[in-house]
């Protein structure tokens, strides 16, 4: 959920040490089933103290929707919400190509 993850982003950025929020800095979720459809991202998700939470919004649905292969459903499903809120999220962001 979205939402969840900007709660959870927030909570680390204010305790976190250096400009660059690192993995280790964020709680501990549990264990997360991975599929094989699954996008895995070889250098995490790396988010500068100095960002702003839309800031980290915008580049993380960007990531998600690139290691999906631009597949916007696909993308959705991870990101835990619509197909239509994504459109919207994007067209927010400015994240939108000349097919949407």
């Amino acid at each position: 959920n979205v939402r969840e993850l900007r709660n959870v982003i927030e909570r680390a950025l204010i305790f976190a040490d250096g400009k660059v929020l690192h993995r280790a800095e964020l709680p501990e979720f549990g264990t997360i089933a991975i599929g094989p459809t699954r996008p895995k991202s070889v250098n995490g998700f790396e988010i500068p103290k100095d960002m702003t939470l839309a800031g980290a919004e915008k580049e993380y649905i960007r990531r998600t929707v690139a290691e999906c292969g631009g597949s916007i459903q696909h993308a959705a499903e991870i990101l835990g919400i619509s197909r239509k809120n994504l459109w919207e999220k994007r067209k927010k962001y400015g994240l939108l190509d000349s097919s949407d």
